[in-house]
């Protein structure tokens, strides 16, 4: 092999039947910039510590959420299908941490239900990609690191997240289908109840306000992302920023 870079391949496990597309080279597996993050080698297994998940789901929940961060990184590819509803080829677009995000819509911000798959950015949490996962998303485990889904801005294309760490997949498609089974989550409708219909009936009875005295200080804050200007060659999300953009 010519020179000291190492060609990445592609499982060809990634499609499956009449899906198989051969392997792919890239030269390079991730997209943030620099191989290291935070001067420390990843962990030789390719599970991602409980303090880096810790990290990512932090910057995704809110009230009335529910936040699963995967174990280790992904790579998401994208391609478009054809007619007869095969995958074209799968071009590399970012590399990050898979999460699902339940949005229960309980609250006065987001009154839909919905769930929402993320590839957030490895050691800022931020998100590089995201889409939602309906009843037309199709997501689908075309292998056992493969994960594959239609978008839903355009079913003409379809994102896939080839996971580092098969254990790690499983999880992460465990909690998919966990999700996606209750018909609520996908913008399925059901049949009401008789008690939900009584409850619409009712007239609500709007609750005060608190007052200001009553609210109190920030407590148990606690930093879990800190970037600044000098990052921006170590992460692909600051380094898009552009050069006048200061984060300081």
């Amino acid at each position: 092999m010519a020179g000291s870079e190492a060609l990445i391949y592609c499982s060809s496990d990634i499609v499956k039947n009449s899906h198989k597309m051969g392997i792919e080279k890239i030269t390079t597996k991730y997209d943030t910039v620099g191989a290291a993050l935070n001067g420390k080698d990843p962990d030789e297994s390719g599970r991602l510590t409980d303090i880096e998940v810790d990290q990512v789901e932090c910057c995704f929940k809110s009230h009335k959420t529910y936040v699963y961060g995967c174990h280790c990184l992904a790579n998401l590819y994208f391609t478009d299908v054809a007619q007869d509803g095969t995958p074209g080829r799968w071009e590399l677009a970012r590399t990050g941490v898979p999460v699902l995000i339940l949005d229960k819509g309980e609250s006065r911000a987001r009154t839909r239900r919905m769930v929402h798959v993320v590839l957030a950015e490895r050691g800022t949490g931020f998100a590089l990609w995201k889409d939602v996962i309906d009843n037309l998303s199709s997501y689908q485990k075309s292998a056992v690191t493969f994960h594959t889904m239609h978008l839903s801005s355009d079913h003409r294309r379809m994102a896939g997240l080839s996971f580092d760490v098969p254990d790690a997949a499983q999880e992460f498609w465990e909690k998919v289908e966990e999700l996606i089974s209750d018909p609520l989550n996908i913008s399925l409708s059901v049949p009401k109840s008789s008690k939900s219909l009584k409850k619409k009936n009712r007239a609500a009875k709007p609750k005060p306000l608190p007052g200001k005295s009553d609210i109190s200080l920030p407590c148990c804050f606690q930093h879990v992302t800190s970037v600044g200007s000098g990052d921006k060659e170590r992460f692909y999300s600051l380094a898009t920023l552009g050069p006048d953009c200061d984060i300081d």
